[in-house]
Parts: C-alpha cells; structure tokens; sequence
C-alpha cells in the first residue's frame, strides 16, 4: 500500500487475514461501525468535502434500514466500502472485518509498539520484499522485490541490491508484482538513480482543514550511483508506492516502462481501527509530481511500452542489448549480438 510512513502491520493482516463469517451483526454493531467510520473519514479522507458526503450517505443508509439485510461482517463490510466509495472513487479505500479482535491502539491510526514488532520481524523474514537480484546475458542488471518496506529495514536490502549491479551496462527492475508501501524508501531507491538532488515526487497531506505539501527529493546514497540506461516492468498489480517508482523514474526520462497499465492507486494514509472487529484504510493525502503536477489515481502509470507482462522482461533485456550495441565497439559487438539472438529466436 502507498502509505506515508505508516504500513499495515503483520498483526494487523494476520487478525485480517482470518476473516470469515461470524455470527449474525446486531443493529448495535453495524451503528458503532457507522458512526466511527463517519466520524474518522471527515476528520481524516484527503478531501473532507467527500468525507462529509460518504457521512451523510452511509448514515442515510442505516437509518433507512439498506444494511438489515447484511448479516455477516464480511458482507457489512463490503457493502459499507461500495457507498463510500461511490463517492470517494479512491482505490486506497477499503474496510476490512477480522475474526479475532483487532488490537486496541492509543490512537486508532497509530499502530501499537507489539503491532510495529511485529511488522519489523516480519519485514526482515521477507528480506523487505528482495527476491532476485542478479546479472542477465549481456551483462544486465537485474532485481525482482515485491515491495517497498519500512526504510530502516529495507535499507541494507536496497544498498546490497545496488552494490550487486554497480558494474552492469544496464538495469531491469522488476516490480509486477510489487503493492507498493512507504514513499521514504521510493526516495531511498531512487537515490542511486541520479546524479545529482532531485525532486522526485510530493504529497498533499491533510492537517485537519489545511493541506500540508511535502517533497521528495534525492540525496546522497550509501553506494555509487548507478548511471547506465534503466528499464522497469509492470503489470496489473504494480500498485500503490511501485507505482510511484515508476511514474517518478518515467518523468524524469530515466527509465523505460514496460508492460501493462498499473493499478492505479495514489493517496497515501493508514489503516485506522474502527472497532473491535472493523478497521478501514483512510488515504489522507494525495501524491503530486513535480513535472506532470497529478498523478496515477484512476488511470495507473501508462508504460512506454506495452506489451503482455509475462513478455516484458525478455522484451526489456532485448531493449537493453539494442541500446548498448548503438555505441558497442569491439569484441562486445559480437558478445551483444551473439546473446541478442539467443533471445530473438
């Protein structure tokens, strides 16, 4: 998820991960839900105009009885989400019902000291989301990571990944399969990827009735920069913060996209506690890029070229080849060529 330095804990998806049907839900739980998720949407959501619609709406419901049919969480749940997002149109949105009780928090959208634990154990059993990285025919580049994790844990995964490929002649980055996660370590990422400070992205973050504008801009990498061509492929369910990698690198002319259109999700936020069973992901900012000034929301990030996912990692390494061998010279004319057929036929 795009998150602003805040990601669902693995408590929070493992209590999430149980849901099923529970018992039948009284009048009394679905109004607890109503008026928590009314109450926490216009003091949160991006854009409260909306927020006070949804409020309006779903309380509207209730009143008529259009939830009495609804007797299982899951079913609530999902119903509760489809009047909001009627509205809100936000593919961030999204309420969950848990089985087990969720964990209480000091502050419903703050997750509790045993909640971030657990989310920094997990983080480091997965790597922070590292699966491949390793060197193609041709001398490409190549790293496959399915997320992007907390920075303190995903720091050391990026510098080793980075300090892997340092002397590759071209990088692929293979993120079809990422969801995403915190835009401080999209940042992290990308300060390999320039030569010099740069402003990657910003965020409208809502502060109560004002909006708070904060930037993104490269600094110093721990490691050399890399500064050969660089080709990313996507899919479908490229989502949320790899998004943004992706549109930030696209912008800026530094990278090739390549593959299907992505998920289309750009408002940051957090998973607020609703209830002992109900927790919602309210997005409570919106991302703005420094040179297109919007975003994805709605419409995910365009590739360059498109192409069938499960073909573009051959198609980005026959790109890579075909670019390198405009300026090869020597013995690497036919060590290109000689891999470049291997691929084409």
């Amino acid at each position: 998820m795009y998150m602003n330095k805040r990601v669902f804990t693995s408590a929070l998806l493992l209590a999430l991960a149980t849901s099923s049907l529970l018992a039948q839900l009284t009048g009394t739980e679905k109004k607890e839900v109503v008026d928590q998720l009314s109450k926490e949407m216009i003091a949160r959501y991006v854009v409260k105009e909306k927020a006070q619609e949804v409020a309006k709406i779903i309380q509207a419901n209730y009143s008529n009885g259009k939830y009495d049919s609804l007797t299982t969480g899951k079913d609530f749940a999902l119903k509760l989400a489809q009047d909001a997002n009627a509205i809100c149109k936000d593919a961030h949105f999204r309420i969950r019902f848990s089985e087990s009780v969720l964990p209480v928090r000091k502050e419903a959208s703050e997750p509790s000291k045993e909640e971030l634990e657990a989310d920094a154990k997990f983080v480091r059993l997965i790597n922070a989301g590292f699966e491949e990285v390793k060197r193609l025919g041709g001398n490409i580049g190549y790293i496959r990571f399915l997320g992007f994790q907390d920075p303190k844990e995903a720091e050391r995964a990026i510098q080793a990944s980075m300090q892997f490929v340092q002397n590759t002649d071209a990088l692929i980055f293979d993120i079809r399969d990422n969801g995403g996660g915190d835009p401080e370590t999209v940042r992290l990422l990308c300060n390999y990827l320039f030569d010099k400070p740069t402003h990657i992205n910003s965020l409208l973050m809502r502060r109560g009735d004002k909006t708070q504008k904060v930037d993104f801009k490269t600094g110093t990498p721990k490691g050399k920069r890399y500064s050969n061509p660089i080709y990313v492929i996507v899919s479908k369910r490229t989502g949320s913060g790899a998004e943004e990698f992706a549109y930030d690198l696209q912008n800026q002319k530094r990278a090739t996209i390549i593959g299907e259109n992505t998920w289309g999700g750009a408002n940051p936020g957090g998973t607020v506690r609703l209830t002992d069973h109900f927790a919602a992901f309210i997005p409570v900012g919106m991302a703005q890029n420094p040179i297109s000034m919007t975003n994805w929301e709605g419409t995910g990030v365009t590739p360059d070229v498109k192409c069938d996912p499960k073909e573009s990692l051959k198609l980005a390494q026959i790109m890579a080849i075909k670019k390198l061998l405009e300026t090869a010279q020597g013995d690497d004319i036919d060590r290109l060529k000689s891999v470049l057929k291997e691929l084409e036929g």
